[in-house]
């Protein structure tokens, strides 16, 4: 077996507008009050009523469970979910009270991964409901930023 690596292309950028969270021990409910999709694959906006359902775990480390509406610029309806990982210091994570101050952070001093899915009856982008993809993610100053990519 050859190491081939693993070819990708650029989808879209997703960025979420996140509204205040609901916490509930370990799982934290953060709700997706809309945002844009800008990307050759497909552009839009989050419809409100999504989130991540963001579960912590020892050592910094968190399960992601995000589930979104996107509503195309041509009218279609994409639902997006998926799984990932936040890893990040606790005790930085901590200190950390706003956006702004999430926002703030280096990237290289976290990792913030999705797996997403795509969901859609749509004929002019079924060709997402077949697809595997990956975002790699960075907090702005209102929520959160994935750059997806589709593995070819």
């Amino acid at each position: 077996m050859t190491d081939a690596g693993l070819d990708s292309k650029f989808l879209f950028r997703l960025t979420g507008d996140l509204g205040p969270s609901q916490q509930f021990g370990t799982k934290i409910l953060a709700p997706f009050e809309g945002g844009e999709i800008v990307g050759p694959a497909i552009e839009g906006r989050i419809l409100p009523g999504g989130g991540d359902w963001l579960t912590t775990r020892p050592k910094g480390i968190s399960e992601l469970d995000v589930r979104i509406t996107i509503k195309t610029n041509d009218g279609a309806l994409v639902y997006m979910f998926g799984a990932g990982r936040r890893v990040l210091d606790p005790a930085l994570a901590a200190t950390l009270t706003t956006f702004e101050d999430w926002a703030a952070l280096d990237a290289s001093s976290y990792y913030l991964r999705l797996l997403p899915t795509f969901e859609t009856a749509e004929q002019r982008y079924e060709k997402l409901n077949g697809i595997v993809a990956v975002g790699i993610g960075r907090f702005t100053a209102a929520g959160v930023a994935f750059d997806l990519y589709e593995i070819l």
